[in-house]
């Protein structure tokens, strides 16, 4: 809860979690989806992970979402195919093990909805300042944004992910906070065995901002990146943070170099849906209509984003080991 410095009364900014305040509840309406799914199939798309009812969802949303997908696909109601997520702090082991089952049947009635995902949040966001850091945002007292959960209750979600064979997508998109999940997934790696591992496919969602010591630690996991958001942040990065912070922004190229998996998408509906934004951003880094383009070191191929976009994409999805 944003507070003015002099008075220290609200001044009605509420920021991540605090948002849960005032938080209009997710919709159980059918038309809400195929509105969705429509939107989706008009921009090419048939394929889309859906990360539940939003961050200040309870656990009863995500499971009323995942059952509504599933009710859609018993009446033969879905044209697209959807992977969809449950909350990593799911308490009841009967929700997991049916949640993970869903996600390794074959056949007709698995085609468009599948299960087997768990998604968390460890920080904020770049542009209200609660991502988390290493180093204090600029023109602050100290603030290095917000961890959203604490590490130890983190690690045991983690540990029972991998016990139900479940996926994990966290979202961590400043530094320290890609750090320390990196930290809590190799633990939990280390205990697991090869074949387990093979078959997890743990993801980090958006990594926005990697130091360079943390980019080949990303090679064991998935990166989920969304390369239209950088169209935004590289209006403001550098009024907000240090110098070196900016240069780990987005860089997609050094993922590649150290053997990191790198899937494409475009977080929708946060930032637009079309595959050619985020194409665009990727291969051509330039946000700001100039003559070089943003960290044009960190452009990659068109050839290397359509494999993102679609292969990337196909292995985040699918975590069946055999599919390669």
């Amino acid at each position: 809860i944003e507070r003015d410095p002099e008075t220290g009364e609200p001044t009605g900014i509420l920021k991540d979690l605090a948002m849960s305040l005032v938080q209009v509840p997710p919709l159980d309406d059918k038309r809400v989806i195929d509105t969705a799914v429509e939107h989706a199939l008009k921009n090419g798309i048939t394929t889309f992970q859906d990360m539940g009812p939003g961050p200040f969802a309870t656990q009863l949303d995500y499971y009323k979402q995942w059952q509504l997908l599933k009710f859609k696909q018993d009446k033969h109601e879905m044209k697209i195919r959807v992977r969809t997520a449950l909350d990593l702090f799911e308490e009841k082991d009967a929700v997991l093990k049916e949640f993970s089952a869903s996600s390794k049947k074959n056949g007709a009635n698995n085609l468009f909805v599948m299960g087997g995902l768990l998604k968390a949040f460890y920080d904020g966001s770049l542009g209200s300042k609660t991502a988390l850091q290493f180093d204090a945002y600029l023109h602050t007292t100290n603030n290095t944004g917000l961890k959203t959960v604490e590490s130890s209750k983190f690690k045991e979600a983690l540990k029972r992910a991998a016990s139900h064979n479940l996926q994990v997508a966290v979202h961590a998109i400043g530094e320290r906070a890609v750090s320390e999940v990196l930290d809590a997934f190799d633990e939990v790696y280390a205990e697991q065995s090869h074949e387990t591992r093979s078959s997890l496919r743990w993801r980090v969602e958006h990594a926005q901002q990697v130091r360079p010591q943390d980019v080949a630690r990303l090679a064991p996991y998935i990166v989920s990146v969304q390369p239209a958001h950088l169209l935004d942040d590289a209006q403001y990065a550098h009024h907000v943070l240090p110098a070196h912070g900016v240069a780990n922004l987005y860089n997609f190229k050094s993922f590649l170099n150290h053997n990191v998996t790198l899937a494409l998408g475009s977080d929708w509906f946060v930032a637009p849906i079309d595959p050619l934004l985020a194409l665009d951003a990727a291969v051509y880094r330039n946000p700001l209509q100039d003559a070089t383009g943003w960290y044009p070191e960190q452009r990659i191929t068109l050839e290397e984003g359509l494999t993102a976009y679609t292969i990337g994409s196909a292995m985040s999805t699918l975590t069946d080991r055999n599919v390669r």
